[in-house]
């Protein structure tokens, strides 16, 4: 049986009969260390603490990803991915705070530690266990990524849970990706999502400005990725200088980044029916399609026709930002309806992605 040695604030893994033997490890948070002479050893840090109202999925996330790892004999592993500001390290934290409270303790891992020697250090200490890889492709090299494989397998009859955050994906050894034996959940964080941004508007916002939640989700769609970081000066600004999101984000250290490389398809139908993209112009359009300035696009009745878009017998349709009716972030679609005496037209923009493009050109 593994026993746990104690010297001041840290505990050494030990066999049966050491001085000051612990027979369980303490509920805490602990780093790994390494001592040339005696090996690895668990050194105590200060516990995460979270306060104040969570928003989002995490919660929800945070239950699941424990039940499961209860549910489960041996290890289960959990990559979350994301640009800082994103919460992946908030349901790192909140999944360490609720394991505690039910006696299990957790480990982080902040050095390149690998290979059979930590293996089985970490295979030494035999209670449940959070383990948490923080930033882990910044901390381990491709090299020594492969050397931590093994411990992810679920070989080990230990029961562990091991959380991997990451900004970077792609960085991330090809092998753990889509191996639901070595990482049983993958959660991808794209910028905080809708329900978390209203909720949080509402908590905090002044009350005469909460006319602007709309606005600002909508705002959001400008940006590439939008973290809470962002959101929460956006809040702090609007409540200071009793401002709308647009004049608040004049100066703001906040901006969207869809430029010309944002390509978005356009679809157009009249009265349900769709019109031929032929007879249409422009098929397409780049940079942000929430813009205070009208969108024009040119419709030729006659798809056989040779007449320029200008001709008499053509006419525009004028689409701005108070068309907008829905916008689904996750398929980058944003649709606009226009309603007259004679027709309902519901125009479309459809952002392209990687995997949408025709041609390698577009993808620069």
């Amino acid at each position: 049986m593994t026993c746990y040695v104690k010297d001041s604030d840290t505990f050494w893994p030990t066999p049966d009969g050491a001085i000051d033997i612990r027979t369980e490890l303490p509920v805490g948070t602990y780093t790994v260390g390494l001592d040339p002479r005696k090996g690895f050893f668990l050194k105590l840090v200060t516990d995460f603490c979270i306060t104040g109202k969570i928003y989002g999925k995490t919660p929800r996330h945070a239950d699941r990803i424990l039940n499961s790892f209860h549910a489960r004999p041996n290890a289960t592993g959990v990559l979350l991915s994301g640009e800082k500001g994103s919460g992946k390290t908030m349901l790192a934290k909140l999944i360490s705070q609720e394991a505690a409270i039910n006696g299990i303790p957790t480990i982080i891992i902040n050095n390149s530690f690998s290979g059979d020697a930590f293996n089985s250090f970490v295979q030494s200490i035999d209670c449940p266990a959070i383990v948490i890889f923080d930033e882990f492709e910044k901390v381990f090299k491709p090299e020594d990524q492969e050397g931590i494989l093994t411990l992810l397998d679920g070989v080990y009859p230990t029961k562990k849970l091991f959380i991997l955050t990451t900004n970077d994906k792609y960085r991330v050894n090809q092998h753990m990706t889509n191996r639901p034996g070595r990482i049983f959940y993958m959660i991808e964080y794209k910028g905080i999502d809708l329900e978390f941004i209203e909720e949080y508007c509402n908590d905090n916002l002044k009350d005469e400005l909460k006319i602007h939640i709309t606005q600002i989700c909508r705002l959001t769609m400008m940006y590439p990725v939008f973290n809470f970081d962002m959101l929460k000066a956006l809040v702090e600004e609007m409540n200071r200088y009793n401002e709308t999101p647009n004049e608040a984000l004049e100066i703001l250290n906040a901006k969207p980044f869809m430029d010309d490389s944002t390509k978005y398809n356009v679809k157009i139908t009249e009265n349900g029916k769709q019109v031929d993209p032929d007879t249409f112009h422009p098929r397409c359009i780049r940079g942000n399609p929430i813009s205070n300035n009208d969108l024009e696009f040119y419709i030729r009745p006659n798809s056989d026709s040779d007449d320029e878009f200008d001709s008499p017998s053509n006419y525009e349709i004028e689409v701005n930002q108070n068309h907008l009716k829905k916008i689904d972030p996750d398929s980058g679609v944003f649709t606009y309806v226009i309603e007259d005496e004679k027709k309902t037209t519901v125009i479309t923009f459809t952002r392209e992605t990687y995997k949408t493009m025709t041609r390698w050109q577009d993808a620069i």
